[in-house]
């Protein structure tokens, strides 16, 4: 078996991450927005209550992951 790179290792953990996490929330109707390419801490932030100027940034420059 070929060992994988360190861009793959975390493209791999990366996906596992958007699975679990889009998983669990599958049952709400909800936006995920990916605004960190490091999947080692996740933090899940209900954007309706933060300051508006974050919101717009997440929005701004965070990849949705379910659009």
């Amino acid at each position: 078996m070929k060992a994988l790179s360190l861009g793959q290792l975390r493209a791999e953990q990366l996906a596992r991450v958007r699975e679990i996490v889009l998983d669990g929330l599958r049952r709400h109707q909800a936006r995920v927005y990916l605004f960190s390419t490091i999947p080692y801490k996740v933090d899940l932030v209900d954007l309706s209550r933060t300051d508006p100027a974050f919101r717009k940034r997440v929005q701004q420059e965070g990849l949705l992951w379910n659009g």
